[in-house]
């Protein structure tokens, strides 16, 4: 079980649930991060932009963990409430699964999720349109199934999931946008048909699993200034009337 936090955009979850025989590790450049469960370890790579940090660790376990055969990687924001997690990594381990991740709750297209992140402001909207612009002539198909990258079960060390990985990354250092923008169009260029959905019920998502996870970001919990609120409403307005016909 790992994550990492870069910066101070999250805190680090004490899991309300734990059970023997799982490693907690947290890496991490924040020097006062503390926890009773995890294992606070420095970055192995330290790329000096944050959302770089988090997902080179996020995206390569199998050069982080080459002694562990399973890895769960969890975001920062988000914590474990039960056992039904246990249990279903269990059942994932038992099933013979590779990979698996929940389903994104509100979209089900890559498309549409670029189109969300460009008026959210999620990502560089100029990176986001060239990265949609290039799925597009590769053929990528809408409505094709979209993840939601916050919870990710790997076999880390299998051949195919390594392969997978490494086209993420790539792909990242390309076009570094939202992670999940990428995931689905990879496995479909890369022809992989085992990945599976994290909860047993399809339409079951990790927003509505609230016996697996608490899921909540740092900025949530303490609020944002009122200032910074009108200065990111005023850029969203901005994006829309820019990058109004990819909208």
């Amino acid at each position: 079980m790992y994550t990492c936090i870069s910066g101070e955009y999250d805190s680090l979850i004490e899991p309300k649930s734990v059970e023997p025989g799982y490693d907690f590790i947290c890496f991490t450049n924040n020097k006062n991060l503390k926890s009773e469960n995890w294992s606070i370890k420095p970055l192995v790579k330290n790329f000096n932009n944050n959302k770089k940090n988090n997902r080179y660790h996020k995206m390569n376990p199998h050069l982080l963990f080459k002694n562990h055969k399973y890895s769960v990687y969890i975001d920062g924001n988000i914590g474990i409430v039960g056992k039904h997690f246990f249990n279903r990594v269990r059942e994932l381990i038992e099933d013979d699964i590779k990979i698996s991740m929940p389903k994104h709750p509100l979209r089900e297209c890559i498309y549409e999720e670029a189109k969300e992140t460009i008026r959210s402001l999620k990502s560089d909207p100029k990176k986001t349109i060239e990265q949609i612009k290039y799925l597009k002539k590769k053929g990528y198909p809408e409505s094709n199934g979209l993840v939601e990258a916050g919870i990710i079960f790997r076999r880390h060390n299998d051949a195919k999931v390594i392969e997978l990985m490494n086209s993420w990354w790539a792909f990242f250092l390309r076009f570094p946008t939202r992670d999940q923008l990428a995931f689905n169009f990879i496995i479909w260029q890369k022809e992989i048909f085992d990945f599976s959905y994290f909860f047993d019920g399809y339409n079951q998502t990790l927003r509505d699993s609230s016996d697996y996870f608490l899921a909540l970001h740092n900025y949530e919990k303490k609020g944002r200034k009122i200032s910074n609120r009108i200065i990111r409403k005023l850029r969203t307005i901005y994006c829309k009337m820019i990058y109004r016909k990819y909208l």
